[in-house]
């Protein structure tokens, strides 16, 4: 399952300047809702990236082009402890680091904890941010 989430540090920066708590949150199945075209690597995914805006292809249920019935499937919803952040005015890109690598990893645990909870065929997956390679094995 993969996750863009590496080089968006914005939520991070806000709860530290408010004191905000984070709570890990995911939720299994959303990435199977609608049937997307052009995966990683694909060329509008390349030019995603170069233009900075996502070029998205998706069909629904009923394969209509761009469509809002989602397919059918199973979603389970799981949320982990709250990640306390101790409010900073004026954070530092060290600290918004800090947060983010400690916000992943929560999220990492709490998607391995609960992966089986879609069925067996789960057991193998892992989550995977935008920047890393799918096809590696998770130690």
């Amino acid at each position: 399952e993969q996750l863009v989430l590496a080089r968006r540090k914005g939520f991070c920066k806000i709860a530290l300047e408010s004191g905000c708590s984070l709570v890990p949150y995911y939720v299994f199945g959303a990435n199977q809702l609608y049937t997307r075209y052009w995966g990683a690597g694909s060329f509008a995914a390349r030019f995603s990236k170069r233009i900075s805006m996502s070029i998205v292809f998706w069909t629904d249920r009923f394969c209509i082009p761009f469509g809002f019935v989602p397919h059918c499937t199973k979603l389970v919803c799981v949320a982990g402890p709250a990640i306390d952040v101790e409010k900073v005015v004026e954070p530092t890109p060290e600290q918004v680091d800090a947060l983010h690598t400690k916000y992943i990893a929560a999220l990492r645990t709490l998607f391995d904890e609960h992966k089986s909870k879609m069925g067996d065929n789960w057991d193998r997956n892992r989550l995977y941010l935008e920047d890393e390679d799918a096809r590696l094995k998770s130690s």
